[in-house]
């Protein structure tokens, strides 16, 4: 066995300063002006890949970074990978989305910079607030000097002068080389950010698995944009909605492929529905981690699923799929939304899981629940199990994650077989008391009269109304019926109960 040798750090054998290390990108760092910045992003040369959070800072801090620049402090730089004339930002995006929206005057095509940093106007006293927060002193003729023309265009002008430090990473391959691209990027992305505390578990993961992640993404970007487009000048206005879609598919997904959780996570009524999010993308990003044809094949079967998801969300909830939904007169008939508001004055995450759980059930049980009449029967089913669960939905000490997550757990559980049985040539008498069994069964009280919205506390004193009019569907099933006061019953008997819902 060869011995060893001890280094001598008084005579070395090996002369780091002259070892050639063979590199595939070019480092190099650069003053680029504001103006310069503007004009690649403007010419889409300047792009934030999806590898990166979206924009987190708020109003002041943003300002902050304002008045750092105009006051000459020093910047950290700006970290863009370079690939020929092209620029991907790795690092200060949350700058990079400030200036843009100061020089553009509050117009930038992100709804969510807009959104958190508000008016691009600079009023005196924000600017004497902001320099009193740096600890230096303005005088007050100074302020109103510098505002006294409502100079704010040159203001601007002077910023786009100003020089910005940018370190760019030139790869030093072809365009063609995808694979290392992106495997840079995510290498890179990950060693900047990894000594600091700014990116949580989540981000670090999504960049990880940026390769495979990102086509998964994109194929839900692609599906939005395809089947929800959101024109220009409503992108504002529909702005959560498009997020809510998007979530919607994700969510959908991860029922498609049999509701978990992950072993490490605990209900807490904390948890809102953006957990949810970072649950599924976290154990997708581990399903993701296969070969590039299996991750494929994983991406384009996944396509399909939601292709025909959608067609069928659209079966069952008309133009409002994935919607957000309305209260009061505003529900247009929604009788899943109405029943699901019944004490709530606005929005809940609740609805949202039973929505997309609604048709992930239909998707469990074929066509049969979700095509001609069946749709009605299928949704009022879904509206008993919600209605069992009022007292708690109406609780406000759990949370609307957490009781969503256990009730869909049920749901999903018996649900399926449920609507499987047969309730047909069942005796009107029978129906009653199954549907008040099921009430009682769920220990969260009596149910509610449709009509009088008053509790129904003894099954001697209440009837069968149909939801949909019997002439209509001619089926007394469990999935057409529900429990009404018999007075209210005989009064309101020609009027549909899922409007009065």
């Amino acid at each position: 066995m060869a011995r060893r040798r001890d280094f001598n750090f008084d005579n070395p054998t090996i002369v780091f300063s002259r070892l050639e290390i063979d590199s595939i990108v070019d480092v190099d760092n650069v003053n680029l002006t504001v103006h310069e910045l503007v004009q690649k992003y403007d010419n889409g040369k300047l792009i934030i890949p999806k590898i990166q959070r979206g924009f987190v800072w708020d109003r002041n801090r943003g300002l902050l970074f304002l008045m750092s620049l105009i006051q000459n402090y020093p910047l950290p730089p700006l970290f863009l990978f370079q690939i020929g004339d092209e620029y991907y930002v790795l690092d200060g995006q949350q700058r990079l989305k400030t200036i843009l929206w100061f020089i553009k005057n509050g117009k930038i095509d992100d709804p969510v910079v807009n959104k958190r940093l508000g008016s691009p106007r600079l009023t005196p006293d924000i600017v004497k607030q902001l320099v009193k927060d740096t600890g230096l002193e303005l005088r007050e003729e100074d302020v109103r000097k510098a505002f006294s023309k409502n100079n704010h265009n040159h203001l601007r002008n002077w910023i786009l002068d100003k020089p910005i430090p940018v370190t760019t990473i030139k790869f030093r391959g072809t365009r063609d080389d995808i694979d290392t691209i992106k495997n840079l990027i995510s290498d890179i992305f990950i060693r900047i950010n990894r000594g600091s505390m700014r990116l949580n578990e989540f981000d670090m993961i999504r960049a990880l698995h940026y390769k495979d992640a990102k086509e998964y993404l994109d194929a839900i970007e692609s599906i939005i944009d395809e089947n929800f487009p959101i024109l220009p000048d409503e992108a504002e206005l529909n702005y959560e909605q498009y997020i809510r879609i998007e979530k919607a598919l994700i969510l959908i997904e991860y029922f498609l492929n049999g509701f978990k959780v992950r072993t490490d996570f605990e209900p807490s009524n904390t948890n809102k529905i953006n957990d949810v999010i970072e649950w599924i993308l976290k154990d997708r990003a581990q399903f993701l981690r296969r070969t590039p044809s299996e991750a494929k094949n994983m991406i384009n079967t996944f396509k399909e699923q939601i292709s025909e998801t959608i067609e069928r969300a659209y079966e069952m909830f008309g133009e409002d799929a994935f919607r957000k939904p309305k209260v009061g007169r505003d529900c247009r008939g929604n009788v899943k939304c109405a029943a699901l508001t019944f004490n709530y004055k606005q929005y809940s995450p609740l609805i949202f899981v039973f929505e997309v759980l609604a048709i992930k059930l239909a998707m469990d049980n074929n066509e049969e629940l979700i095509y001609g009449n069946r749709v009605e029967e299928f949704k009022h089913e879904i509206i008993v199990r919600a209605l069992t669960d009022l007292d708690k939905i109406s609780s406000r000490t759990l949370g609307d994650f957490e009781i969503a997550l256990k009730v869909a757990r049920e749901l999903v559980l018996d649900l399926s077989n449920d609507i499987s049985k047969t309730f047909y040539e069942r005796s009107p008498s029978e129906l009653k008391q199954l549907l008040w069994d099921k009430f009682k069964e769920a220990k969260s009280g009596n149910p509610y009269c449709p009509y009088c919205k008053a509790e129904i506390k003894q099954l001697n004193t209440c009837d069968l109304a149909h939801i949909v009019p019997y002439k209509k569907t001619r089926t007394s099933s469990i999935f057409n019926v529900v429990l009404a006061h018999r007075k209210c019953n005989r009064r309101n008997k020609d009027k549909v109960i899922e409007e009065l819902l």
